[in-house]
């Protein structure tokens, strides 16, 4: 009887750590998917903001995946991901990628960049419109943004 019991307790706590609502002490971390994390930090988006425009430019001979968000940071609270949301995409070899959004003037936000080659770029603008037009001193360049250790 004490064997049967022994047995049921076993499995309880072998499908708990499967299932993740147990875990085993001194267990090794969760893997993160990218082994680079990349930010700008915090900037405001100025008056005529019209759209935020990141661009990723893949300077490595293999295709790279990459996860980019965009944070809205509003003082005194906790920062969140906005509309779209992260965004995985697939740059080949020597290729760029962007997305253009336009978010509201006068907040605070930051963009992160997960990457597994050091050899992607990040770059930041922010347009007066929904053209490519820069607005002068709103450019964040690959050399601004700052790794974030695990």
């Amino acid at each position: 009887m004490k064997r049967i019991a022994f047995l049921a307790v076993l499995i309880a706590v072998i499908v708990g750590i499967v299932f993740g609502v147990m875990s085993v002490a001194g267990a090794a971390p969760a893997v993160r998917p990218y082994r680079y994390l990349y930010t700008t930090g915090p900037f405001l988006l100025p008056e005529n903001s019209g759209s935020l425009d990141w661009v990723l430019l893949n300077n490595d001979s293999t295709q790279q995946e990459a996860r980019v968000t965009v944070f809205t940071c509003p003082l005194g609270a906790a920062k969140t991901a906005v509309v779209p949301g992260p965004l995985v995409v697939n740059v080949g070899p020597g290729e760029a990628t962007h997305n253009a959004n336009e978010y509201a003037e006068g907040y605070v936000y930051e963009i992160q960049v997960e990457c597994n080659s050091q050899l992607v770029f990040p770059y930041v603008s922010v347009w007066p419109a929904n053209v490519g037009v820069i607005i002068p001193g709103t450019g964040i360049g690959s050399g601004s943004f700052v790794r974030l250790m695990p």
